[in-house]
Protein backbone atom coordinates (compact mmCIF):
# COMPACT_ATOMS: atom_id res chain seq x y z
CA UNK A 1 0.00 0.00 0.00
CA UNK A 2 1.36 3.40 -0.99
CA UNK A 3 -0.06 6.57 0.59
CA UNK A 4 1.40 9.54 -1.31
CA UNK A 5 -0.03 13.03 -1.49
CA UNK A 6 -0.50 14.33 -5.06
CA UNK A 7 3.00 15.83 -5.40
CA UNK A 8 4.62 12.61 -4.15
CA UNK A 9 2.48 10.62 -6.57
CA UNK A 10 3.54 12.92 -9.41
CA UNK A 11 7.17 12.03 -8.66
CA UNK A 12 6.27 8.34 -8.87
CA UNK A 13 4.00 8.33 -11.92
CA UNK A 14 4.71 11.52 -13.84
CA UNK A 15 2.71 14.70 -14.30
CA UNK A 16 -0.88 15.05 -15.50
CA UNK A 17 -2.99 17.83 -16.95
CA UNK A 18 -6.38 17.02 -15.39
CA UNK A 19 -7.75 15.23 -12.35
CA UNK A 20 -9.12 12.51 -14.60
CA UNK A 21 -5.64 11.96 -16.04
CA UNK A 22 -4.28 11.60 -12.50
CA UNK A 23 -6.90 8.95 -11.75
CA UNK A 24 -5.93 7.09 -14.92
CA UNK A 25 -2.27 7.23 -13.89
CA UNK A 26 -3.19 6.06 -10.40
CA UNK A 27 -5.09 3.05 -11.78
CA UNK A 28 -2.30 2.24 -14.22
CA UNK A 29 0.38 2.54 -11.52
CA UNK A 30 -1.63 0.36 -9.14
CA UNK A 31 -2.05 -2.36 -11.75
CA UNK A 32 1.56 -2.16 -12.95
CA UNK A 33 3.03 -2.41 -9.44
CA UNK A 34 0.32 -4.66 -7.93
CA UNK A 35 -0.11 -2.22 -5.05
CA UNK A 36 -3.02 -0.35 -3.55
CA UNK A 37 -2.38 3.36 -4.15
CA UNK A 38 -4.10 5.77 -1.76
CA UNK A 39 -3.57 9.36 -2.92
CA UNK A 40 -4.30 11.71 -0.02
CA UNK A 41 -6.08 14.96 -0.65
CA UNK A 42 -9.38 16.81 -0.69
CA UNK A 43 -10.99 13.75 -2.26
CA UNK A 44 -8.74 10.90 -1.17
CA UNK A 45 -8.71 8.25 -3.88
CA UNK A 46 -7.79 4.59 -3.54
CA UNK A 47 -6.84 2.56 -6.62
CA UNK A 48 -6.62 -1.23 -6.59
CA UNK A 49 -4.59 -3.58 -8.78
CA UNK A 50 -7.94 -5.05 -9.91
CA UNK A 51 -8.76 -1.75 -11.63
CA UNK A 52 -11.19 -0.19 -9.14
CA UNK A 53 -10.99 3.28 -7.70
CA UNK A 54 -12.68 4.49 -4.53
CA UNK A 55 -13.15 7.94 -3.00
CA UNK A 56 -13.46 8.77 0.69
CA UNK A 57 -16.11 11.28 1.70
CA UNK A 58 -14.48 11.98 5.06
CA UNK A 59 -11.88 14.56 6.05
CA UNK A 60 -11.40 18.30 5.78
CA UNK A 61 -8.77 20.89 4.78
CA UNK A 62 -7.45 21.01 8.36
CA UNK A 63 -5.93 17.59 7.78
CA UNK A 64 -3.40 18.98 5.30
CA UNK A 65 -0.76 19.37 8.00
CA UNK A 66 2.57 17.71 8.64
CA UNK A 67 2.23 14.36 10.37
CA UNK A 68 -1.35 13.69 9.34
CA UNK A 69 -0.24 11.27 6.62
CA UNK A 70 1.98 9.45 9.11
CA UNK A 71 -1.08 8.85 11.27
CA UNK A 72 -2.94 7.47 8.24
CA UNK A 73 -0.04 5.15 7.37
CA UNK A 74 0.11 3.86 10.94
CA UNK A 75 -3.61 3.24 10.97
CA UNK A 76 -3.53 1.36 7.65
CA UNK A 77 -0.57 -0.72 8.85
CA UNK A 78 -2.40 -1.58 12.07
CA UNK A 79 -5.43 -2.74 10.09
CA UNK A 80 -3.20 -4.90 7.89
CA UNK A 81 -1.69 -6.47 11.02
CA UNK A 82 -5.18 -7.36 12.21
CA UNK A 83 -5.94 -9.41 9.10
CA UNK A 84 -7.63 -6.96 6.76
CA UNK A 85 -6.61 -7.16 3.10
CA UNK A 86 -4.63 -4.31 1.54
CA UNK A 87 -7.75 -2.90 -0.11
CA UNK A 88 -9.85 -3.21 3.06
CA UNK A 89 -7.09 -1.62 5.16
CA UNK A 90 -6.78 1.33 2.78
CA UNK A 91 -10.56 1.88 2.63
CA UNK A 92 -11.08 1.58 6.39
CA UNK A 93 -7.94 3.56 7.18
CA UNK A 94 -8.95 6.45 4.93
CA UNK A 95 -12.48 6.50 6.36
CA UNK A 96 -11.46 6.36 10.04
CA UNK A 97 -8.64 8.86 9.48
CA UNK A 98 -11.06 11.26 7.80
CA UNK A 99 -13.64 10.76 10.54
CA UNK A 100 -11.04 11.61 13.19
CA UNK A 101 -10.26 14.79 11.25
CA UNK A 102 -13.95 15.62 10.99
CA UNK A 103 -14.47 15.13 14.73
CA UNK A 104 -11.91 17.84 15.60
CA UNK A 105 -13.72 20.87 14.19
CA UNK A 106 -17.07 19.76 15.62
CA UNK A 107 -15.51 19.92 19.08
CA UNK A 108 -13.96 23.33 18.50
CA UNK A 109 -10.41 21.96 18.44
CA UNK A 110 -9.60 22.80 14.81
CA UNK A 111 -9.14 20.45 11.89
CA UNK A 112 -6.89 17.53 11.30
CA UNK A 113 -5.49 14.59 13.19
CA UNK A 114 -2.33 16.16 14.51
CA UNK A 115 -1.46 17.16 18.06
CA UNK A 116 -4.19 16.05 20.47
CA UNK A 117 -6.03 14.11 17.76
CA UNK A 118 -3.18 11.64 17.31
CA UNK A 119 -3.73 10.32 20.80
CA UNK A 120 -7.48 10.18 20.22
CA UNK A 121 -7.26 8.28 16.92
CA UNK A 122 -7.19 4.92 18.73
CA UNK A 123 -10.38 5.90 20.54
CA UNK A 124 -12.05 6.88 17.25
CA UNK A 125 -10.88 3.66 15.61
CA UNK A 126 -12.33 1.51 18.39
CA UNK A 127 -15.54 3.50 18.80
CA UNK A 128 -16.34 3.76 15.10
CA UNK A 129 -15.02 0.46 13.75
CA UNK A 130 -18.54 -0.91 13.25
CA UNK A 131 -19.60 2.33 11.55
CA UNK A 132 -16.49 2.27 9.33
CA UNK A 133 -16.99 -1.39 8.42
CA UNK A 134 -20.61 -0.65 7.55
CA UNK A 135 -19.79 2.51 5.61
CA UNK A 136 -16.94 0.98 3.64
CA UNK A 137 -18.63 -2.38 3.16
CA UNK A 138 -16.00 -4.85 4.34
CA UNK A 139 -16.37 -7.76 6.77
CA UNK A 140 -15.24 -7.42 10.37
CA UNK A 141 -12.15 -9.46 11.17
CA UNK A 142 -12.15 -11.56 14.37
CA UNK A 143 -9.11 -9.80 15.89
CA UNK A 144 -10.67 -6.38 15.32
CA UNK A 145 -13.85 -7.73 16.92
CA UNK A 146 -12.14 -7.44 20.29
CA UNK A 147 -12.37 -3.67 19.95
CA UNK A 148 -16.16 -3.90 19.92
CA UNK A 149 -18.31 -4.50 23.00
CA UNK A 150 -19.71 -7.81 21.72
CA UNK A 151 -17.31 -8.74 18.93
CA UNK A 152 -20.14 -9.67 16.57
CA UNK A 153 -18.98 -9.81 12.93
CA UNK A 154 -20.98 -7.62 10.57
CA UNK A 155 -20.97 -7.99 6.78
CA UNK A 156 -22.33 -5.32 4.46
CA UNK A 157 -22.62 -5.67 0.70
CA UNK A 158 -22.47 -2.10 -0.52
CA UNK A 159 -19.98 0.66 0.30
CA UNK A 160 -21.72 3.81 1.45
CA UNK A 161 -18.83 6.19 2.07
CA UNK A 162 -16.46 5.00 -0.65
CA UNK A 163 -17.91 4.80 -4.12
CA UNK A 164 -16.59 2.40 -6.73
CA UNK A 165 -16.31 4.08 -10.11
CA UNK A 166 -14.81 1.30 -12.20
Amino acid sequence: ILTPHPKEFERLAGSWATDFERLEKQLEFSKKTSTVVLVKGAHTSIATPEGKIYFSNKGNPGMATGGSGDVLTGLVTGLLAQGYTSVESALLGAWIHGLAGDCGPSRGVGGGVTGPHRAELRVYAARYMDTAVSAVGVPTRPFVGRLKPHGIPVVHDKPLSCVSLV
